[in-house]
């Protein structure tokens, strides 16, 4: 969490890039700007970033909550290179931390329950990801379901 506090305390006192928090949903677009109703409150912007506070769900393994595991809140955090490491979960998250430990020079597995990966998608979309995680991952990309 450390890179989050470090975040928000950087944009704090800053007018540009301003960091507004609360539930946001972009209204409408007018003309070059995005019209954002954030608690409320109507705010108008040329560029938007959401932050959407994703957190990780952690599965119910027996024994994982006695290991230093890596998972989406942390892994930015980590200074140590796995040699290897299993990713549970094929989604836009998993695979983007497979993308990266690979690219660093980790072998990656990634295990996911559902019958295609990044499974909230559909299906012509969700398939587009199975050649492009070849190459990106060039290891073995699993599709089982977890017992």
């Amino acid at each position: 969490m450390e890179s989050r506090e470090g975040l928000r305390a950087g944009l704090a006192d800053s007018a540009n890039p301003k960091l507004l928090r609360g539930h946001a949903k972009v209204e409408e677009r007018e003309r070059d700007r995005f019209c954002v109703r954030i608690n409320g409150e109507m705010v108008t912007a040329a560029q938007l970033v959401l932050d959407t506070g994703t957190r990780s769900l952690i599965p119910p393994i027996e024994g994982l909550a006695d290991v230093d595991f890596i998972h989406s809140e942390n892994w930015l955090e980590k200074t140590d290179l796995p040699k290897q490491l299993a990713i549970i979960g094929g989604g836009y998250i998993g695979l983007e931390m497979g993308q990266f430990y690979q690219r660093m020079g980790s072998r990656v597995t990634v295990i996911e329950e559902s019958d295609q990966i990044a499974d909230r998608e559909d299906e012509d979309v969700a398939s587009s990801f199975v050649p492009a995680s070849q190459l990106c991952f060039s290891q073995d990309v699993i599709s089982n379901r977890l017992q």
